[in-house]
């Protein structure tokens, strides 16, 4: 590295750094609504309720082309059912 790249990099690196000091930041106390800063939380499910990791599959190929095949049928059904 040249004598004059790491005198850059030196002189550089301070100033980028205390410039980044210097960023605005917006306000954001008051810009949310009481209601939403008072409402409850929601319940959290229980991690015996989430549903089964299905097995993996031994053919690659053969579970992706069903499972585009499947996610294909569902736009069909969700374009038909839209007005």
């Amino acid at each position: 590295m040249s004598m004059f790249r790491r005198a850059l990099i030196l002189l550089l690196a301070p100033a980028s750094a205390g410039l980044a000091g210097c960023a605005q930041f917006p306000a954001l106390e008051g810009t949310v609504a009481p209601a939403v800063s008072q409402a409850p939380y929601m319940a959290l499910l229980p991690f015996e309720s989430y549903p089964a990791m299905p097995p993996p599959a031994t053919d690659l190929a053969a579970a992706l082309l069903a499972a585009g095949a499947d996610l294909n049928s569902r736009a069909q059904d969700q374009q038909q059912s839209q007005p």
